[in-house]
């Protein structure tokens, strides 16, 4: 096991090597991707960003969905992150806000939407307003490196 809190749990099944050779292929242009991580959680949260930066990636964190909404705006398209993956529940906006927000301002950022509630509700919204995926707490590196690939290819 990687890391756990509240329950979300990430498991640490597959080799740093590994991880890192997947990212190569993903890196455009010899930068490194960026990734803007937004979780109330604060331990799952420096979790997830020790296992993203594993892999490779730059990592920006944000607290809540205020917060990621507030990062997002002031980024302009040439410095946008390419990835976002946010918490669903959060205090102020929710992940689905933030999506919503994100929508309604042509931004175009992939997001994956991490939840800790496994309702066909969330996934259908956050789908609808734009989500590559949705990720269930708890999941294992395996399925975090999977979706990310499938997220920026």
């Amino acid at each position: 096991m990687f890391g756990f809190t509240d329950g979300a749990i990430i498991h640490d099944s597959d080799s740093a090597q590994d991880n890192r050779l997947t990212v190569r292929r993903l890196t455009a242009q010899g930068r490194h991707l960026r990734v803007l991580v937004a979780d109330d959680d604060f331990d799952f949260r420096e979790t997830l960003v020790a296992v993203l930066k594993r892999f490779g990636l730059r990592v920006t964190v944000v607290g809540d969905g205020n917060e990621l909404i507030e990062a997002l705006s002031a980024t302009s398209n040439e410095r946008a992150p390419d990835l976002v993956i946010t918490d669903n529940h959060m205090p102020g906006c929710t992940g689905l806000g933030a999506l919503q927000i994100m929508q309604n301002a042509g931004l175009r950022t992939p997001t994956i939407v991490m939840t800790g509630f496994k309702d066909a509700a969330t996934q259908v919204a956050a789908k609808s307003l734009g989500a590559v995926a949705v990720l269930h707490k708890p999941f294992d590196i395996i399925e975090l490196k999977a979706t990310i690939h499938a997220a920026l290819v």
